[in-house]
């Protein structure tokens, strides 16, 4: 028995010694187990709060297009520079750092966390883009995607309410709706699934959608004779006077006619319009200095009579007798000349003071032309009068056209390169050849009618027509355009305009040389509108009316052509907030 006690005492020695041993780890362990966690939750709490910082950040750019534009020129904006610390979320404090870039249009910011005790810091850069038009189709409202000979590329088609596609309607762009896409999504409504991961996303954060300034755009419009434009056939006026000559007009437009001018020796007339009967009296009796008087006899038996002549031996004899309102009478009895002529007219100006010694008819041709010509509605400048250069009722007061329509916009060589902003008050009808680079605004319905003809904007040779050919375009591709054919991408290249691949996009692309319906037989290489355009009404079509930039239809669109719209991600377009997209995000 002693010797089994013995055994026992061994066995519990060396389970005290394992515990001496094992304990002080296991304690050890715990403890850095606890401190580990500990450290964990405040790095993550540290996280957290550089989280919000860069939130605070985003909602500070956005509140404003005032603060996005100063943070773009690189001005500091105050409580932003790291020169100030927030404390609104519990459990410790973040700085906020803004700045402008790396490239245009683009800010990025800083978000630096702390836990309270100041131990773990965690900081996050995000860089953001300011995206006026954020995809290649928008809505705020429902979407209607009927129409399955337009073909969207390089940009999402994106709506605030329901994207309803027609059947056979193609696998790519992405859908992004903040409701459902139908009838892709299974369950037609928001709950799960919401998405296929490659081509539809329901219930998805849709960002803010532009709110355009429409009252900037018009005036711009205004400044630069873009407003309400339309087809005119000008009225010319001509006024075809008779010509006139005469020494008793004084006529600045060679317009008056004076006829019978005849000159007179017993008058002194200042207007040559006189006549008077050539009597010459001789005598010694007579002194005639307007050679006027008659006198019979000889010598001193000469008796002259008549008023027409100084008779210093009451001898003389004049029979003369003129009067009229044209002549001077010499002798100063007023009845010394007779004027025969009396003119009239409105191109004259009578030099005998009479007003009755010209005259004039005037003949007015009004002539129409036959071919038409762009008028528009225009300021001197910004926000200025407006007034408009065309008649649009018949009241000869010019005034805004309602159905505007104007033809060859690819035409107006003046206008069609610069960028412009075209704006529409109402309904607006472009027909024949069309293509021009700009903002296109109608705040009514619109139709593009090329029916006969087509787009002309980026074409590079004109072998069937007599027009001025515009350069073929090579345009930028956005940087993620590959995201838009994810449902068929592969390692090939050129199954979209653009591919390099699998994931991948050329930066740059010639319209029109990627062969078959994805581009040359769709585009033909050339477009209607090389910018953006807004229809706040209906959108009807005749004949090819594609697009590089952005498209926004409030209404419905239809017709019998088609519609390419390639999407342009750096379009600039006048709006009342600032629509930021996140272009990367990393911890530092």
């Amino acid at each position: 028995m002693k010797k089994r006690n013995g055994f026992l005492l061994v066995g519990v020695l060396l389970i005290f010694v394992f515990m001496l041993i094992i304990v002080p780890v296991m304690v050890r362990w715990v403890q850095d187990d606890t401190k580990i966690s500990v450290k964990d939750q405040k790095s993550t709490l540290a996280f957290n709060l550089a989280e919000a910082a860069v939130d605070r950040g985003y909602w500070k750019v956005k509140s404003s297009t005032g603060i996005y534009a100063s943070v773009t020129l690189g001005n500091i904006i105050t409580g932003y520079h790291f020169d100030s610390v927030y404390t609104d979320v519990p459990g410790g404090s973040y700085r906020v750092n803004i700045s402008s870039g790396p490239d245009m249009d683009q800010v990025t910011i800083l978000g630096e966390g702390r836990d309270s005790d100041s131990k773990e810091k965690r900081t996050i850069k995000a860089v953001f883009t300011n995206t006026s038009v954020p995809g290649a189709i928008l809505s705020a409202g429902q979407l209607n995607a009927n129409d399955i000979d337009s073909t969207i590329h390089w940009g999402p088609i994106m709506a605030k309410g329901d994207i309803v596609l027609a059947t056979g309607y193609p696998n790519y762009p992405r859908k992004l709706s903040m409701q459902t896409v139908k009838p892709r999504d299974p369950t037609g409504d928001t709950n799960p699934p919401n998405t296929d991961s490659l081509e539809w996303w329901s219930n998805y954060n849709v960002p803010d959608l532009p709110i355009f300034d429409f009252a900037a755009m018009r005036s711009s419009a205004a400044q630069t004779g873009t407003l309400d434009c339309q087809d005119a056939y000008p009225e010319t006026y001509t006024n075809i006077y008779n010509p006139c000559t005469g020494s008793a007009c004084t006529d600045p437009g060679a317009n008056c006619s004076c006829t019978n001018t005849t000159t007179g020796p017993a008058c002194v007339d200042s207007g040559a319009n006189c006549s008077c009967a050539t009597k010459v009296c001789s005598g010694s009796g007579c002194t005639d200095p307007g050679s006027g008087c008659s006198c019979t006899g000889s010598g001193a038996s000469k008796v002259c009579t008549g008023n027409s002549c100084p008779d210093p031996g009451a001898n003389c004899d004049c029979s003369v007798t003129c009067t009229g309102s044209g002549c001077t009478d010499s002798d100063g009895s007023g009845s010394g000349c007779i004027q025969n002529n009396n003119c009239t007219g409105t191109g004259c100006a009578d030099s005998d003071g009479a007003g009755a010694g010209c005259a004039c008819t005037v003949t007015v041709t009004t002539t129409t032309a036959t071919t038409a010509v762009m008028q528009c509605c225009h300021s001197t400048t910004y926000g200025g009068p407006i007034t408009c250069d065309y008649d649009n009722n018949g009241d000869t007061i010019a005034d805004y056209c309602t159905n505007c329509t104007l033809t060859d916009i690819f035409h107006q060589t003046t206008y069609r390169d610069k960028d412009y902003t075209w704006y529409w008050d109402q309904n607006a009808t472009w027909g024949g050849y069309t293509g021009v680079k700009g903002t296109i605004v109608t705040m009514g319905n619109m139709t593009i009618d090329t029916v006969g003809h087509d787009d002309r904007y980026c074409r590079s040779d004109d072998t069937t027509n007599t027009l001025p050919a515009s350069p073929g375009c090579v345009v930028a591709v956005p940087p993620n355009a590959w995201r838009e054919y994810q449902k068929f991408d592969t390692a090939a290249s050129n199954e979209y305009p653009g591919d390099t691949g699998l994931r991948s996009n050329a930066l740059t692309y010639r319209l029109g040389s990627l062969a078959g319906a994805m581009d040359a037989s769709g585009s033909g290489g050339d477009l209607g509108v090389y910018g953006f355009l807004y229809i706040g009404g209906n959108f009807t079509r005749g004949g090819a009316s594609d697009i590089y930039g952005s498209m926004w239809v409030v209404g419905n669109v239809s017709g019998t052509g088609n519609t390419m719209v390639f999407y342009n991600s750096k379009l600039h377009v006048p709006t009342l907030n600032v629509v930021l997209t996140k272009d990367s995000w990393q911890e530092q």
